[in-house]
């Protein structure tokens, strides 16, 4: 049996709450930070992609798609069809050449964007990709009239950076959204559990911060601010 991956998102303390209610959001391929993925690709509005990772502890993601230290990582529950063939989330292949690139479908459009340039492979991603007319769009949440997409995911773990106290507000209107999110769940085994990272006093490195438990540091700030 082969083990499945352990898979986050990284993302910035003001869509948590949204992360919450709705799941992960998804971009149109054109908004994404390499253009070598969506060059020749026709229509381009209607390829969504939710970019994920199997790496949580690397600083220089944490950097890049983490707002410098100060977001966040949401982990979510590895679904049963992951790994298995044609699966819409699942690893990207990494590759030094194009895949063909004529007169492509939109099914050869969405395999050919789970294949990215091999220089980012430091990255371990996971993503989505499907097609608007796609019939795994059960799979997302629509808002707004198409204009915002969102991957349903089961989120079991948040991960603040070493930083993100010191975006005040949106801190606590984070943990805020965790504690009421876990207040309405029953069965400790649906409700989310909450890390902090902290930089090692010894090492160039990010570790967990033992000493953090986010209720009462919410208490506190509530406290703070009364």
């Amino acid at each position: 049996m082969v083990r499945k991956d352990i898979i986050y998102k990284y993302t910035e303390l003001k869509y948590v709450g949204k992360v919450l209610k709705y799941g992960l959001h998804c971009s149109q391929c054109d908004q994404l930070n390499d253009p070598f993925e969506f060059v020749d690709i026709m229509n381009k509005e209607d390829y969504l992609i939710c970019s994920m990772t199997r790496s949580f502890k690397a600083k220089l993601m944490w950097s890049i798609y983490g707002d410098s230290h100060k977001g966040c990582i949401v982990k979510i529950e590895t679904p049963d069809e992951y790994l298995k063939e044609n699966y819409v989330l699942r690893r990207v292949t990494y590759s030094s050449r194009f895949q063909n690139r004529d007169n492509l479908t939109p099914e050869a459009i969405v395999e050919n964007l789970y294949i990215k340039d091999k220089k980012w492979s430091r990255e371990l991603e996971v993503r989505t990709v499907f097609h608007k007319k796609s019939d795994k769009y059960k799979m997302f949440t629509v808002i707004d009239n198409d204009n915002q997409i969102y991957f349903k995911a089961k989120i079991t773990q948040i991960v603040f950076g070493c930083e993100s106290e010191h975006v005040a507000k949106e801190y606590e209107d984070a943990l805020i959204a965790i504690k009421d999110y876990n207040d309405s769940k029953k069965y400790k085994k649906d409700r989310i559990i909450v890390q902090k990272m902290k930089i090692s006093k010894n090492k160039f490195q990010i570790e967990y911060d033992k000493e953090f438990d986010y209720e009462s540091v919410l208490k506190s700030l509530s406290n703070t601010n009364s």
